[in-house]
């Protein structure tokens, strides 16, 4: 890595809008790439990485950009100091070799040892147990199926192993079958390779010590230079772990045991069989025994993910800490108590990909960072889009390229970057990572990225966007990173709000892409209310609540049958068809609603407590409590409700007088928008995002007192709203919002905002009303009749007599900027030749859609697009007249001008809308549409790789100008 050319890819960084930078090692295609010189010369690990580390954050710092640093080179974390199966930090699986005998047959031979594993074949294995257990009945096949096992037959040989590895036992007589299994803790051989001069790596243990204290010794011997931990100290960055991606197979650690034995109670030795063929997850395998098998494999993930946080989490938190350095990391990928997780560290993240744009599921991470006395920051990485490099739109329709995985239960979505951030701002998050900015080139002679337009991740066809000024629409990432700063800000301000506490205990999200964990398949513990549920179509908002977040100190805190009324402001509990649930997670629950806390519990009961344990009087305890619940429900005086399905909760929340913070107050129950609420002390926020594919037009009552706003995160603009109705505490408020787009309301007094006079419409039938300072105005787009209500009583009728027609645009002249390789073939912008094609002719069709640019004979141009039209408006044209311009499809981003005047911008999500009336006059004018297309087709046609070409780039529309009018209303 050449240091001005880092340098300059910072400055490229913060001119964007960027605030922080993430610094990630990627393998170099190519022979080169695997050379041994080379990984020792540039390598991680190696001096040159320092000081490319050293020159980061020494230039970052200039320029208020925070730096944060992968506690790897790559994911899962691996470092170049295990580099060896033998070597005690590297990741252990536990395995088992099994063979069956008959009642009374004897066994003298070697232990049945497991299969040698295809990943870490000369891996040495280390005897941990054998067991002898008979079979619960005759029928126990040596293979397909589980064999049930009579638990209480289980018999430890391991004494009985000779030092030779041979085992003499007899198995007692008897109806049914014996096994004879032997288990074995053995390294798993997932590895990394040519990130280092020592390749391969293998991935550390992230269960036992062994594993964070091996990266935290080779960064501390290997990396941090004297200066380094200088810069470091001044930069405010970062310890960054990317997502653990486990191979599957079940993950152990040389002290499993012990620890399992000192955190559940009891030794697990004796239930080893119940993990045999379960995978990273502890599925049910091969064996099970009646009754216990789940509470064991339930014991067995608890104490995984009590592990994972204390061996791995807490002491990359200290050392992290004493380094002057906060941590963020990411919180998936193994059987874990997410949401307690999450609460470990400085930063908890989660990704998109992963996540599967589902915002129930990032609201898990959110519990966790939640249970902070002052609440962190919620993270994602976003948007590695399958298929996506050099091809990803900002915003808009779906496109004809096959990439990404859409979005969550089932609803329908796009795969715009936006869509995909948006869906995880529904989900709380108020930080966003780009994936990612590529370093601009790969060394000469490394193949395709090592040539025009340079390096990409994983190649020119593969996964997620380059990003970077090497993309034609680089430019107006400036305005969308703004745009989403201000969304961040807002939702970082004050406290979160939510109607409903639902209870949340499992190890793992079910949902989560199987690609990356396999773990997926075991029965989950929870349910999630989806995003299109009853209670989503009421408007009620939810937040889930972990076990650990019922016992912490803030937690017994309820006033007004209001819980936690200074943090989450949670209105009732609702327990989601839960059998399986902690006994003390419901004694805490319960003493919540003895205090007048509403609690809804939706289908099955609690009927078990998770882990054996609860077999030693849990489960009666448990049962003992619900019984209290249910004759508690019987008396008019608590609220405490029993439903069969979420349509009954929604409607038994609302009869025991919970009104949701964003009800839909014109009476129709639908999902399509989902809110976040923010409170300060004089203000609510509402962040708005409509997941439908479908323009939503909602009346919404939001909680809260005084005056809305709209605050236009894509300008940065405070507008007080001139058309909404307050009523009892609520201020009720049309919305309408585009298709995937997002939307921020405020309501309060703020200081210094200027909000005119006091009176404002209630209601219209004309298309808007607008303030203008201490007046009002009605807009309208149709000549007609027009009745506004205002908020003093007075009703105002106007008359519109004629109004211009919609006018089509569909002659348009378009000039090319046509990006392509310099004859050099360098990588790079200083090496795309800009080329001006000669300006065409665009004619658009009987439907008015204009040709994309396939159509017009460019099928494999990409670059810019400067589109112009001229349009002559009547005479009579004047001051109230003005006009939306509906730009249709764009593909990708624009930059619009009318009459030279650049006209603000405005939602890549909604183009259908945009007001240029201010810009427009009697006469000609002149309408000008920069369009910045993905630059795949020209990378295609340069590489000549097989990657799918972008079918529709630039203007496409139809494009039409919508005249409307503005007319003062007398207020007096």
């Amino acid at each position: 890595m050449d240091e001005e050319e880092l340098r300059r890819e910072i400055d490229q960084m913060v001119d964007a809008g960027a605030g922080g930078v993430e610094i990630a090692a990627m393998p170099v295609p190519g022979a080169i790439g695997s050379d041994p010189a080379f990984l020792r010369d540039n390598g991680f690990g190696s001096s040159r990485w320092s000081q490319a580390l050293e020159t980061i954050f020494d230039h970052a710092g200039s320029k208020g950009l925070r730096v944060d640093m992968m506690v790897g080179p790559h994911w899962p974390t691996s470092v170049p100091s295990v580099s060896s199966l033998d070597n005690p930090a590297a990741q252990q699986q536990l395995v088992a070799g099994y063979a069956r005998i008959a009642p009374g047959q004897s066994w003298t031979a070697a232990l049945p040892l497991p299969a040698r594993s295809r990943t870490a074949p000369d891996a040495r294995p280390t005897l941990v147990a054998v067991l002898a257990a008979r079979c619960a009945t005759d029928a126990c096949p040596e293979t397909g199926g589980t064999r049930m096992i009579d638990w209480q037959s289980v018999k430890d040989l391991t004494a009985k192993v000779a030092k030779d590895g041979s085992l003499t036992w007899t198995a007692p007589s008897g109806p049914n079958p014996w096994w004879v299994i032997a288990f074995c803790q053995i390294a798993d051989g997932q590895k990394l390779e040519n990130l280092s001069a020592s390749t391969p790596n293998y991935v550390i243990d992230h269960i036992g010590p062994a594993g964070a204290r091996a990266v935290t010794d080779f960064y501390d011997r290997s990396i941090l230079t004297p200066r380094l931990r200088s810069l470091i100290r001044t930069n405010k960055s970062s310890l960054f772990e990317d997502s653990f991606e486990p191979s599957e197979g079940l993950k152990w650690t040389s002290t499993f045991l012990p620890e399992f034995k000192r955190r559940r109670g009891y030794s697990l030795t004796p239930y080893l069989p119940l993990l045999v063929g379960g995978g990273v997850g502890a599925r049910k395998g091969f064996f099970d025994y009646a009754d216990a098998g789940e509470r064991v494999r339930e014991d067995y993930r608890q104490t995984f993910s009590d592990l994972y946080g204390d061996n791995h989490m807490k002491p990359y938190a200290r050392w992290a800490h004493g380094l002057g350095m906060t941590t963020r990391l990411q919180v998936e990928g193994g059987p874990m108590e997410i949401a307690d997780l999450a609460a470990l560290p400085d930063i908890p993240e989660g990704e998109n990909r992963n996540f599967l744009n589902n915002p129930e599921l990032f609201k898990v991470i959110g519990t966790g960072a939640q249970l902070r006395l002052m609440e962190a920051p919620l993270s994602t990485e976003c948007c590695p889009i399958q298929g996506g490099s050099w091809a990803t739109t900002a915003g808009g329709k779906s496109f004809t390229i096959a990439q990404g995985t859409g979005a969550p239960f089932g609803q329908a979505g796009n795969d715009a970057n936006l869509n995909w951030v948006y869906k995880a701002y529904a989900g709380g998050v108020n930080q966003l990572v780009w994936h990612g900015f590529p370093y601009i080139t790969t060394p000469s002679g490394s193949g395709v990225r090592s040539r025009w337009p340079g390096n990409s991740f994983d190649g020119n066809t593969q996964f997620s966007e380059a990003f970077g000024p090497r993309m034609p629409q680089w430019p107006d990432y400036r305005l969308i990173n703004d745009h989403l700063a201000r969304l961040q800000l807002v939702m970082r301000q004050g406290r979160p709000r939510y109607d409903v506490a639902v209870f949340w205990h499992d190890f793992g999200v079910k949902g989560i892409a199987p690609n990356v964990t396999a773990f997926t398949g075991y029965p989950g513990l929870s349910k999630m209310p989806s995003t299109t549920s009853p209670l989503a179509a009421a408007g009620f908002t939810h937040q889930y609540v972990s076990p650990a977040y019922l016992t912490a100190k803030s937690a017994r805190d309820v006033r007004e049958a209001v819980w936690m009324p200074d943090r989450m402001g949670f209105k009732a509990i609702l327990l989601n068809d839960r059998t399986v649930m902690p006994v003390e997670s419901l004694r805490r629950i319960r003493d919540l609603a003895r205090r007048g806390v509403p609690l809804v519990i939706l289908g099955q009961v609690p009927k078990r407590t998770p882990g054996l344990a609860g077999e030693r009087g849990g489960d009666a305890e448990l049962a003992r409590i619900v019984t209290e619940l249910k004759t508690m429900s019987q008396r008019p005086s608590t609220r405490v409700r029993f439903v069969a399905d979420e349509a009954q909760a929604a409607a038994a929340l609302a009869t025991m007088g919970i009104i949701p913070a964003a009800a839909r107050a014109d009476g129709a129950g639908s999902s399509d928008i989902l809110t976040v609420r923010r409170r300060t002390v004089d203000t609510d926020y509402y962040l708005l995002f409509n997941q439908s594919t479908q323009t939503a037009a909602r009346t919404l009552s939001f909680t809260g007192s005084g005056v809305p706003f709209e605050l236009n995160s894509w300008t940065g603009e405070i507008l007080p709203l001139a058309l909404y109705e307050q009523a009892g505490g609520a201020v009720r408020i049309p919305i309408t919002l585009a298709a995937n787009d997002i939307q921020l309301i405020a309501i309060g007094r703020p200081a210094g905002v200027e909000v005119g006079t006091g009176v404002h419409a209630i209601a219209t039938d004309a298309d808007m009303i607008r303030r203008d300072g201490a007046g009002l105005i009605l807009r309208t787009g149709r000549a007609g009749d027009f009745q506004t209500k205002l908020s003093n009583g007075k009703i105002i009728r106007t008359h519109i007599e004629t109004l211009a027609a919609h006018i089509p645009l569909d002659r348009w002249t378009l000039g090319i900027e046509s990006w392509t390789a310099d004859d050099t073939g360098l990588p790079g912008l200083d090496h795309s030749r800009r080329q001006r094609l000669p300006e065409i002719a665009v004619k658009a069709g009987a439907d008015h859609t204009l040709p994309g640019w396939g159509a017009l004979g460019h099928p494999d141009k990409a670059g810019r697009g400067f589109y112009a039209t001229g349009i002559q408006l009547a005479p009579s044209w004047s001051e109230p007249d003005g006009a939306w311009l509906d730009l249709g499809m764009v593909v990708d981003t624009f930059r619009l001008t009318v009459n030279s005047a650049d006209v603000p911008p405005s939602s890549y999500q909604d183009t259908s809308r945009i007001d240029i009336g201010p810009f427009l006059h009697a006469g000609t004018n002149r309408i000008e549409v920069r369009v910045a297309t993905p630059l795949r087709n020209a990378v295609e046609k340069a590489t000549k790789e097989g990657a799918k070409m972008l079918k529709q780039t630039g203007l496409i529309g139809p494009v039409i100008l919508h005249p409307y009018r503005d007319v003062p209303l007398k207020l007096n």
